[in-house]
C-alpha cells in the first residue's frame, strides 16, 4: 500500500469511529438491533482500515492521528446529534456545601458529578489517586515553568 492509500484509510478508518461512536449511542447500550448491527459493523471497518493503514505508516503517528479524527469527530457528533454540552467546570467547596450545589444541578438539569474530595492532607480520586496536596500543589506552581524551559 502506497503512503498515500494509507492516509486515506487512516482516514476514513477515523471517520468510520466517529459513526461507530454515534451508532453506539444511538444503540442504547446495545438494546436495538439495527443500531447495534450497525454499530459492530462499523467497528469491524475501521479495525480492518486502520490495520492496513499501520501497515504502511508508523504506529506513533497513525495511531494519534486515527485518535485525533475521532475525539474531535465524536465531539462534535456529540454537540450536533445529541446537544451534548462542551462547556465543563470544575468546582471546589466545603463539603457542608456539596448537596446545595447538587440541588441546584438537579434544578437547573445540569450534570453533576463529584470527582473527588480532600480526606486529610491528600485529595482522594475514586480508588485510584490519593495525592498529597503539598505534591499536588508544587507540581502546580512548577508545571508552567517546567514546559518553557525556565
Amino acid at each position: 500500500m502506497s503512503p498515500a492509500l494509507a492516509w486515506t484509510a487512516l482516514i476514513v478508518a477515523g471517520l468510520l469511529d466517529v459513526a461507530w461512536a454515534v451508532s453506539m449511542k444511538y444503540a442504547d447500550g446495545y438494546t436495538r438491533l439495527g443500531w447495534s448491527l450497525l454499530s459492530l459493523a462499523l467497528l469491524g471497518a475501521f479495525v480492518f482500515l486502520l490495520g492496513r493503514a499501520l501497515q504502511t505508516l508508523p504506529v506513533g503517528t497513525a495511531y494519534a492521528a486515527w485518535t485525533g479524527i475521532g475525539a474531535i469527530g465524536s465531539v462534535l457528533m456529540g454537540a450536533l446529534l445529541f446537544g451534548e454540552s462542551q462547556s465543563r467546570m470544575l468546582v471546589s467547596l466545603r463539603r457542608r456545601h456539596l448537596g446545595r450545589l447538587r440541588d441546584l444541578a438537579r434544578r437547573e438539569d445540569v450534570p453533576f458529578t463529584v470527582l473527588g474530595e480532600v480526606r486529610g492532607s491528600s485529595l482522594v480520586i475514586g480508588e485510584m489517586i490519593d495525592l498529597p496536596i503539598e505534591h499536588a500543589r508544587a507540581r502546580w506552581r512548577r508545571a508552567l515553568p517546567d514546559r518553557l524551559g525556565g
